[in-house]
């Protein structure tokens, strides 16, 4: 299996659709995702991943829409987190290469600090800014005793979101 993260039957790797809160896009909404005894891969999605996209907010305040949510691990672990490209979709950059509507993950190891991977929008040596398409699964290392995934909107358009798999070694 050249994937890891294709999942089936016969793969042997234990997978775990993670208990996300939808967030409704009206404001700030804060969220914790506790993992007492994490191992194996574990799948997040953004609000309404296939199944009408995420939400556009009302645009009373800016960020119009922003859902945090903390993902906590009892102890340090090491893991890769890989947001995968299949189905990938929020709104394209501005005119002045801005993302509006972007996913936004703290805590990973950047690898790609030479800007060699167009795709990534470099805040931090341990964040990472994704919008409009990715042309390939984005997989980063971390070790942690958190990880930290945040979904910004705007109220013009909105796209399907994103799946995120976190997989502890």
């Amino acid at each position: 299996m050249n994937d890891r993260l294709e999942f089936d039957e016969g793969s042997g790797i234990m997978e775990t659709m993670l208990n996300v809160e939808e967030c409704p896009g009206n404001g700030l909404k804060f969220f914790t995702i506790s993992l007492p005894n994490p191992s194996g891969c574990y799948i997040f999605q953004t609000t309404g991943f296939n199944n009408g996209g995420y939400a556009n907010n009302s645009g009373s305040v800016f960020p119009s829409y922003l859902c945090s949510y903390t993902i906590q691990f009892v102890v340090n672990v090491n893991g890769t987190v890989t947001v995968k490209e299949k189905d990938f979709q929020f709104q394209g950059p501005n005119s002045g290469g801005n993302c509006v509507d972007f996913v936004y993950i703290l805590g990973v190891n950047d690898e790609q600090n030479d800007n060699s991977d167009s795709d990534d929008r470099e805040l931090d040596d341990d964040a990472l800014e994704y919008c409009g398409t990715i042309t390939g699964d984005k997989i980063r290392a971390f070790s942690s005793t958190q990880l930290f995934i945040q979904l910004v909107a705007d109220n013009t358009e909105n796209g399907n979101g994103a799946e995120i798999v976190i997989c502890i070694d």
